[in-house]
Order: C-alpha cells, then structure tokens, then sequence
C-alpha cells in the first residue's frame, strides 16, 4: 500500500552541516533528492523500478525557496514529499521542510523520464501506478522565469573538474553536484553575505567525467543570475533572489 505523500523526521547530522554549524544549502538540495528517490521507490517508480523498463529519471528544473533560520547542528526537523499532476512529459515533485510547526525551507521540481537507449522523453501515462491519487498542495509556487543564455563578456566565478565522486550512476554530473561546485568558488564571507530567498536552477545539457566546468554570472533584479558552461556548451542556469534587507526571510 503506498501514500501519495511521505513525511520523515530527520537530523541535522554532522554531514548535513555546513561551515556555519546549520543545515547547508547544498544538504537541503541533497535532501530534497534523496526524498524524491524514497518515495518513487514507496509508489513503486524508482530509480531501479524504471531502470528495469530502459527508463531513468532526469530532473529538468528545481527551486528552492527559504523561509526563515536554517536549524543547527543535531537539531530535528520534518521533511515532506509529494508528486504533483503530471502533464504530458513532466512530473513537478513538491518539498516541504519545517522544525516546531515553522516552515523553514521548501521547493519544487520538475522530472522527466529517458529513455535510456534513445534519450527520448517517456509520456507519464503509464509510469505512475493505476488510479494514483495525486495530492493537490503546491509548494514554492511559480513559474520558473526564463534566463537567458547568453553570458558572453560576463565575469568567471571560477572552475570544476569533474570528478568521479560528482556523476551518478546514469554517468553525468548529479544535479546536486553544480551546487556544491559553486559553493566552492565562494569563500565563507561571500556565502553569508548572500541572503537567499530563492534559487532556480534549469538544467540544460549533461557534462561527464573529466570535463572543465566555467561558471559566469552576472546581476539581475534582485540578485544575480549564473552560468555553467563546458566549452562552449551551456550545461546550466541559475537564478538567485536575495531577500530583502529586514524582511520576514531573515528573522
């Protein structure tokens, strides 16, 4: 039997930490996969259950939104999930992370099925299990607004190589991994003097093993927006809103 939510407390165990002694941001996008993944598997469309069909998930778009203080070190916390309607080729996922009743943090995604032999998008009409009960609740609403492309003449934050420990088991760079990249390129006093209210990542393109990532970036309206390039192939986009100096984000 399977619910079309799940819920879970967790901790903020060491490996969630960050520098500051509070969950990280790259631990809650880590968290917002790992409870995608478990679900999936709950339903019975993981990971290993399309994989069995030539089939592997692929996340297109994720946000994520912050809400008030991050949690410390050893604190708990809930941690919610829940599929949206899909519509035709997408499937938007839902996160909710909350301590005490308080909402501190929550998100969306937006996943595809490949096809592993042709690449091609896979329709969801006969992934999700028969009379599935999709949950209504949206969280982080929204429309994920366009970024344009184009970063030519745009300063470099800085560089990845690829490594072994940034590729998942489908052979490119996890999702999760661009944002960890980033964070490297930042020191501790740039990363606390970014108050984040939200970040829209789109995923463009795959990047593998070994190839050179070029981060640029650029200001935009209420924050800044980023570019991943390998080469002249543009594997990713970001764009990051700051919350407004005084605001109810930062209380």
């Amino acid at each position: 039997m399977y619910s079309n939510r799940m819920t879970k407390q967790l901790s903020v165990l060491p490996s969630f930490s960050d520098y500051s002694s509070g969950l990280g941001l790259y631990s809650i996008f880590n968290i917002f996969q790992d409870l995608a993944g478990e679900h999936a598997c709950q339903i019975g469309v993981g990971a290993v259950d399309l994989r069995k069909k030539g089939m592997v998930w692929v996340i297109a778009k994720t946000r994520l939104k912050i809400c008030g203080p991050l949690p410390g070190i050893t604190e708990y916390f809930d941690a919610l999930t829940w599929p949206g309607k899909h519509k035709g080729i997408v499937d938007p996922r839902y996160y909710r992370l909350s301590q005490n009743g308080r909402v501190f943090a929550e998100g969306k995604s937006e996943w595809v099925v490949l096809n592993e032999d042709s690449q091609k998008m896979v329709n969801f009409d006969n992934i999700f299990p028969e009379n599935f009960e999709f949950y209504e609740e949206e969280a982080a609403p929204g429309r994920f607004g366009r970024i344009d492309p184009d970063f030519e003449g745009c300063p470099v934050l800085g560089g990845h190589r690829i490594k072994s420990t940034d590729v998942d088991f489908v052979g490119h760079m996890n999702n999760v991994a661009y944002v960890r990249a980033v964070e490297n390129c930042l020191s501790r006093e740039q990363l606390n003097a970014l108050k984040i209210r939200t970040i829209d990542i789109h995923y463009k393109r795959q990047s593998y093993e070994g190839e050179q990532l070029v981060f640029r970036f650029r200001k935009a309206e209420g924050g800044y927006e980023l570019g991943a390039f390998v080469d002249d192939r543009n594997v990713l986009l970001a764009r990051i809103e700051l919350a407004e100096q005084g605001s109810a984000d930062e209380a």
